[in-house]
């Protein structure tokens, strides 16, 4: 059957083009004062009206569609489960991936000798398997289970590359569980052909211990204690003892190798219901700076089924604490005493007191004798030992010579600062005068009348959940808190909060009543920066001690203030680091970069480029490392000591390649973004190199760093096979659904219930050069004879 359709509809201009074309057509012969016969006139007319209609019926993107019967044999496409789910055990005591290639191997060998076979794996996605010499599964090259399952995926894929050769029917092999991708019961409905499945697995999850979730904070500090927060859920293990086990692995190493020394270690009753959750924290100090890799294992004195949902990889950044704050102050009031005291009570920190003299001179509180000698610090490199810089009561004049040039270099370069400009507006002026106004996150304008109001502090927004301001894990109990304290003064001004920074404080003012900001921090280059414009902070602590104990309040916000000042920043110009140091088994590895240039400014149009490739062996070349067998889970390995070693340390068959990706940019900011396809468990290495120009004028950047796809993932949540969603996909489709144990049944209904195809050929018209090859012959054939006339 030969069909001519139209991808667009003719509409009013066409119209309008066709009659003036056709009416220029017919009169443009009509008078023509030539010694043309009447049948040259026609002929004439024919060409020019032909060769009109042409060209327009183009415009209308014609489409030939051609359905012819296929002649050959029907076409089915076998398709075989092969995510993460597969390495769970099957329903005949093997695992669903053996039971799956056992019956993968039988369909091919009973549907081989009615139909044409097309083999696909699916995890994330369908991949075409080619078979090799031996008939059996194993010398297909099926690879080693993993991967999240996305069905719904797959078949759409299959059904989309149908191409010379239409299907028939799709047969599916799968245990049933989904856990990505789109609504496969939807894909089905919409299917040509019916969908067949054969279904792996038991439909009852055997007893399991499930750890859940770990809770790790990104970066610990060395000799500080750090916890770990596991949350363990056991089912149809009730009243039994798990125990706990935290050991530090060596980032550098596969996952196939042994796991290192025990850290931390609990036990915990589990409840007596058949399913419940359990909550433990495991607290200890890492004695090290660098960047660690724990893995948190469960395990119950009863073996298990399945273990690869006992353990979880947590990697947390241990960084040297800076201990030392440098603070100035320009008026030594009751303010400055309270500071005092309220950063003696973090033991943690060693601040470094300089009050202004009205000499001008400065004058040190605390310091050892060979700092008192020195004066404070005048350049970047003498201010770069210190954690954070407080400026208190002063303008920038006021400061040694070249203090506020080497403290904006400090800023720009990943340090911290405070200023607290809150006793006269004319110092956070002067800052902003002195070229600083682009960096701070708060800015005020000078009024006519000056002075101060009081205001009551109120959080913001942002401040309810910002690291400094949160100071309960409830919201509503935060703003009860801030609200509680008693009000400070704040001096009369226009205040405006800058672009991109964030407001966690205001303060309700009266006369006229308004709110203004009183805290607001911002990033800074590689830096962050604060500013808090606000006198009489020592109410908070002193007149709040009398008031059911609510002292600790101010006390725990300076803590945390001085805390978040002190976290060292970034001072790379070119960061590129995954979104999270470990990666559930079947997730996509997403990453995030910022580039800065010389002068600490965004480069927002440089080229980004990712390589990840598996960490090698001890011993191993970096290039052999695509090659090597990659690690999985779900075995029980020795620690060379005999003792237990953990839960990962398998190894698969498949070699992985390295991966490729570009990073593309967020906008102006020197922020980039981007994605890797789902890699199989493993320790990986990541290369990022980013170029900015071109030419000889082209500058690059490189950075590198480790990442881990952990064995765990959504696919071990739940071991049961869903025998309930191969059901629903062969109904809505036309087809039948049957466990593994009743193939031949399955293999008796395929050879009647597959559908007829015919082959569907289309070509679209307007981009063939034999069409335009016309046109141009028939506006040829005109000319030419006109010509001949002397018409032309």
């Amino acid at each position: 059957m030969i069909n001519l359709g139209l991808l667009r509809g003719p509409d009013l201009l066409w119209w309008g083009l066709l009659i003036v074309g056709l009416a220029a057509a017919v009169v443009s012969y009509y008078r023509l004062p030539a010694p043309l016969s009447r049948r040259v006139r026609v002929l004439l007319r024919l060409i020019r009206v032909a060769a009109i209609l042409l060209l327009l019926g183009l415009a209308l993107e014609p489409l030939l569609t051609v359905r012819l019967p296929h002649a050959g044999r029907p076409r089915i496409a076998l398709l075989i489960d092969r995510s993460s789910s597969m390495r769970l055990p099957g329903a005949g005591g093997g695992t669903r991936a053996a039971e799956a290639e056992a019956a993968w191997a039988a369909l091919h060998e009973g549907l081989q000798g009615h139909f044409d076979l097309s083999l696909y794996r699916f995890a994330a996605s369908a991949e075409a398997v080619r078979p090799e010499q031996e008939p059996r599964a194993q010398g297909w090259g099926l690879g080693d289970p993993h991967g999240a399952t996305a069905l719904g995926e797959a078949l759409e894929g299959v059904l989309v590359q149908q191409s010379e050769a239409p299907l028939a029917g799709i047969v599916v092999v799968t245990d049933g569980a989904q856990t990505s991708g789109k609504d496969a019961a939807r894909v089905a409905r919409n299917a040509p052909v019916p969908i067949h499945a054969l279904v792996v697995g038991d439909s009852v999850a055997p007893a399991d211990l499930l750890l859940r979730e770990v809770l790790a904070p990104p970066v610990a500090h060395a000799g500080e204690p750090l916890a770990l927060r596991a949350v363990l859920e056991a089912r149809r293990l009730p009243g039994w003892e798990a125990t706990l086990v935290v050991r530090e692995r060596d980032p550098d190493a596969p996952l196939s190798a042994p796991a290192g020394k025990e850290v931390a270690r609990a036990t915990v009753r589990l409840g007596e219901q058949q399913a419940g959750e359990s909550e433990i924290t495991l607290e200890f100090a890492p004695l090290h700076a660098g960047l660690k890799l724990y893995e948190v294992s469960a395990s119950v004195p009863e073996t298990e089924a399945v273990t690869v949902n006992n353990a979880r990889l947590t990697a947390v950044e241990v960084r040297e604490r800076k201990t030392q704050v440098l603070y100035l102050e320009g008026e030594p009031d009751w303010d400055f005493s309270f500071l005092k005291r309220a950063f003696a009570a973090d033991t943690s920190l060693v601040h470094h007191y300089w009050v202004r003299l009205p000499d001008g001179a400065f004058r040190p509180y605390g310091l050892p004798p060979a700092a008192r000698r020195s004066g404070p610090p005048r350049t970047a490199a003498e201010i770069v030992p210190y954690a954070a810089v407080i400026v208190g009561r002063l303008g920038p004049a006021a400061l040694p010579a070249g203090f506020a040039e080497a403290l904006r270099e400090y800023l720009l370069g990943g340090g911290g600062v405070l200023f607290l400009s809150g006793a006269r507006g004319g110092d956070l002026e002067s800052w902003m005068a002195a070229g600083w106004e682009e960096l701070l996150p708060l800015r005020v304008r000078p009024q006519p009348v000056r002075g101060y109001g009081a205001g009551s502090a109120s959080i913001a927004p942002a401040g309810s959940t910002h690291e400094i301001t949160a100071l309960a894990e409830r919201a509503a109990e935060t703003e009860r808190l801030w609200a509680a304290l008693p009000p400070i003064l704040m001096p009369a001004g226009d205040y405006a909060v800058s672009p991109g920074a964030a407001l966690l404080l205001t303060a309700r003012t009266g006369s006229p009543a308004r709110d203004l900001p009183l805290l607001a921090v911002a990033a800074a280059g590689a830096g962050r920066v604060a500013v808090l414009a606000g006198r009489g902070l020592w109410r908070w602590d002193f007149v709040m001690r009398s008031v059911a104990g609510e002292g600790w309040a101010a006390r725990e916000f300076w803590r945390r203030m001085s805390r978040w000042l002190s976290e060292q920043s970034e001072r790379e110009r070119f960061l590129a680091r995954p979104t999270r140091r470990v990666f559930q088994d079947g997730e996509p590895l997403e990453f995030a970069a910022r580039l800065l240039d010389d002068e600490a400014r965004p480069v927002p149009a440089a080229r980004v480029t990712l390589t990840v490739a598996p960490v090698p062996a001890a011993g191993e070349p970096p290039e052999a490392a695509a090659g090597r067998e990659a690690p999985a889970a779900g075995h029980e390995s020795r620690a060379p000591d005999g003792g237990d070693a953990g839960v990962i340390g398998a190894r698969r068959e498949q070699p992985i390649a390295p991966q490729r990706a570009e990073l593309y940019p967020e906008g102006s900011t020197g922020r980039y973004q981007g994605a890797l396809s789902p890699l199989p468990p493993g320790a990986y290495r990541y290369q990022a190199e980013a170029i900015a120009g071109s030419g000889p004028g082209a500058r690059s950047w490189r950075a590198e760093g480790l990442l881990w796809v952990e064995p765990m993932g959504a696919e071990f949540l739940d071991l049961a096979a869903d025998h309930s969603l191969p059901a629903r996909l062969a109904s809505a489709s036309g087809g039948v659904s049957v466990q593994a144990q009743r193939i031949d049944d399955l293999l008796a209904v395929i050879p009647h219930g597959h559908r007829s195809t015919a082959v569907v050929k289309q070509a679209e018209l307007w981009n063939h050069w034999p069409i335009f090859a016309l046109a141009t012959l028939l506006l040829a054939l005109e000319w030419f004879m006109r010509r001949r006339r002397g018409l032309v």
